[in-house]
């Protein structure tokens, strides 16, 4: 196995992950082969009863004993490893007392079918088996059994088996040459899966390593907003409030616009700065939904009228229509929901130089408490090819530029959707305007126990 030291803290970390993982196969090949011996067992007995062992010169040999064989040696070798796999699953010593057990069925089966070829077979297939556990010293050690086995009965003891003197069959020799290819090609096998596990060992420890920084770079980037913004919403918010001050006073018409410009700016910034922070908080799971009852239509009377300064110097008109079944009470986050109305009714009245904004809210899900709205706008629209990239964040669409924005109101206001148990889409077409759909749950606060 390749180990290299000039990362020594990294390497043990491979291994660990590798060495969790074989002995993930360890445990399931325990289990598996504690079922097969079971079933061997069951077989070995009605081999012993309904079978009788032939020679390969035809002398039949049955007797109690054979019975006796199959029925209680055939007992300890599956209960032994059944006790072992019980109590301490996937450890060596488990994996061995099964090698060692299956091994020895093998060898039991040779002696119930009388020697014959078939009978071998079941060596083939036992050492295949115990290939799976992907540790060449089980394979050795079965290799071992088998071609002992193999020897000591067909060479020193055919008399029990196949009722022939010692020395007489030299057919163990094929049967260990063939042995002993079947090692050596599962024992290459064995190799290549292991250094294969040992990659995807390094590949999953890269995989965490990667995700640990990058949790460690976004809480590096949350910990500097968070400073940063306290840092510069200090001075802006004396910014704002002076210029709101001066702008008060008796001003020469200069003085007036160089204060207003400056106001603007402030208030943007500020803006900026606290969508940066609700992006921060929602890509590391810190917005908690503070859930309250409100009513929806208020809800949005409220946003109508934040934004009615600017809709009215457009000569917009908004159409509000609410469906009988809304209920006049409903729970949920009202500041985030008042929050995601502003970004996208606000979008609207951007894009739209004139003519009209109609808002519609009505009931898709009764039993579910889902809403849904439909913000359509006679604005300029939206190319097709920037459709799909809207909510990606600081994206802004060929349209939006000459407009202003930052590309972030989408991106946290499908987000705070998202987190309202909702989805959002988009249908434009350029220069016909755009309508924006979208669901959030809010149930009734009658339903609430």
């Amino acid at each position: 196995m390749e180990f290299d030291s000039a990362n020594f803290g990294s390497e043990i970390k491979i291994l660990s992950i590798f060495y969790d993982e074989h002995s993930g196969i360890c445990k399931l090949m325990d289990r598996s082969f504690v079922a097969f011996l079971g079933f061997q067992w069951v077989a070995a007995v009605a081999i012993s009863v309904l079978i009788n062992p032939q020679t390969w010169l035809g002398f039949g040999i049955y007797s109690n004993e054979t019975l006796y064989l199959s029925l209680f040696f055939g007992g300890v070798l599956f209960l032994l490893p059944f006790y072992f796999v019980y109590k301490i699953p996937g450890t060596f010593l488990s994996r061995l007392l099964v090698t060692v057990c299956q091994m020895l069925f093998s060898v039991m089966f040779m002696i119930l079918f009388g020697g014959r070829t078939e009978a071998h077979f079941h060596i083939f297939i036992s050492l295949a088996l115990i290939a799976f556990y992907k540790d060449w010293k089980l394979l050795l050690l079965a290799g071992g059994i088998a071609i002992a086995a193999t020897f000591l009965i067909d060479g020193y003891f055919p008399l029990i088996i196949y009722g022939v003197a010692a020395g007489a069959l030299s057919s163990w020799k094929s049967y260990e040459f063939w042995f002993l290819v079947e090692i050596f090609v599962l024992y290459l096998g064995i190799f290549q899966s292991r250094r294969g596990m040992l990659n995807l060992a390094r590949s999953r420890f890269a995989l965490v390593e990667a995700k640990e920084e990058a949790i460690r770079l976004s809480k590096l980037k949350s910990d500097f907003l968070s400073n940063i913004s306290h840092e510069l919403r200090t001075p802006l918010s004396s910014i704002i409030g002076f210029t709101d001050i001066l702008k008060e006073t008796s001003l020469a018409s200069d003085q007036k616009k160089y204060v207003d410009i400056v106001h603007r700016c402030s208030v943007s910034l500020s803006q900026l700065i606290n969508e940066l922070l609700d992006l921060s908080r929602i890509e590391n799971g810190l917005i908690v939904l503070d859930i309250e009852p409100f009513d929806l239509r208020s809800c949005l009377d409220e946003v109508l009228d934040m934004l009615a300064i600017q809709s009215s110097d457009k000569k917009i008109k908004f159409e509000a229509k609410f469906s009988d079944e809304v209920p006049s009470l409903v729970l949920g986050d009202t500041h985030r929901i008042r929050q995601v109305l502003v970004n996208l009714i606000g979008n609207a009245v951007k894009f739209t130089e004139n003519g009209s904004i109609s808002i519609s809210c009505a009931v898709e899900c009764s039993a579910l408490g889902i809403y849904r709205w439909r913000i359509k706008d006679s604005g300029v629209g939206i190319a097709a090819e920037d459709v799909p990239k809207l909510f990606n964040t600081f994206y802004q669409g060929s349209n939006c530029r000459k407009h202003g924005g930052n590309g972030l109101g989408l991106a946290i206001t499908k987000n705070l959707i998202r987190l309202m148990g909702g989805e959002i889409s988009i249908e434009s077409q350029l220069g016909e305007g755009s309508e924006v759909s979208f669901t959030m749950k809010l149930a009734a606060p009658s339903l609430q126990s």
